[in-house]
């Protein structure tokens, strides 16, 4: 970081719930902004899924990600009946556990490009996210959200550009559409 970047903070509002009553008590939803000092600069949304906790209660995980929103039931192919499967199984080093959920991060157009999206993934991981030993997202850039069939070419394009920024920044492709994973490295054990 130099003088000239920004000082990133995750402004957060919180959702959470009496566990056991409904599949979807086992996440925490975090929505907020990115800010530079006291300018929005982008916003964040996070879930935590505590996947190891609805198990060990008998609730499968898959119901626990499809029962909160469209965006969690993305994550759905990674789970089966005996938890995570193989790539993530090996990846995180757990046959399920809790984990972390980018479900969105959005940039200032004018301050794309200077790793802000990176930094708030780090602080989300380095804080809401030490109970995760894995942080999943979904690479769907956000420009296309419903909008896919006026371009496919270009949604492909774009996507796989998301896909390889991820990359670079340590996530790697699950063997399923669009899930991408890395080990929390601030992850407490």
């Amino acid at each position: 970081m130099t003088e000239d970047d920004p000082y990133i903070t995750l402004r957060l509002s919180v959702t959470v719930r009496e566990i056991g009553i409904e599949p979807d008590d086992y996440i925490t939803h975090y929505e907020g902004d990115i800010t530079d000092i006291d300018e929005r600069i982008g916003s964040v949304s996070l879930m935590v899924a505590d996947l190891e906790s609805a198990y060990l209660a008998g609730t499968h995980p898959h119901d626990v990600l499809d029962a909160h929103s469209a965006s969690a039931a993305h994550f759905c192919p990674v789970v089966h009946r005996n938890g995570f499967y193989k790539s993530l199984k090996n990846l995180s080093g757990h046959f399920i556990c809790p984990a972390l959920l980018i479900d969105r991060v959005e940039i200032e157009a004018a301050r794309r490009g200077n790793g802000i999206g990176e930094r708030a993934i780090d602080i989300a991981a380095r804080t809401i996210g030490l109970p995760c030993p894995v942080v999943m997202l979904y690479a769907f850039p956000i420009q296309w959200e419903g909008r896919v069939a006026e371009g496919p070419k270009e949604f492909s394009r774009d996507r796989t550009r998301l896909i390889r920024y991820y990359e670079r920044i340590g996530f790697v492709k699950t063997n399923f559409y669009g899930v991408m994973a890395k080990k929390n490295q601030y992850f407490l054990t």
